[in-house]
């Protein structure tokens, strides 16, 4: 459940050769299969808005593999949890 505050999300795409460790082992890719349209790698960070300002974001990264006839063959999927910024000391 969700106590107030905007999540904000920021999408990023790339168009560009297979997203990093996303094609199993002897899949024949597409060497370019973003310049046709495919999204090799999508990136989502966001911040939850109930931690302080500074947190450091979720990050989810997914990346796919295309063959020559842009049939997807494989993504991979990985994510970085966010934290809160560590604790000022007073002085």
């Amino acid at each position: 459940m969700h106590s107030g505050g905007t999540l904000a999300h920021d999408l990023r795409y790339q168009f560009g050769t297979a997203g990093p460790g996303s094609c199993p082992t002897g899949a024949i890719s597409a060497a370019a299969a973003g310049a046709n349209t495919n999204r090799t790698l999508m990136t989502d960070s966001w911040t939850d808005p109930t931690l302080p300002a500074g947190s450091t974001p979720v990050t989810t990264t997914t990346g796919s593999c295309y063959d020559t006839a842009d049939r997807l063959l494989a993504t991979s999927n990985t994510t970085s949890l966010g934290s809160p910024p560590p604790a000022s000391s007073a002085s």
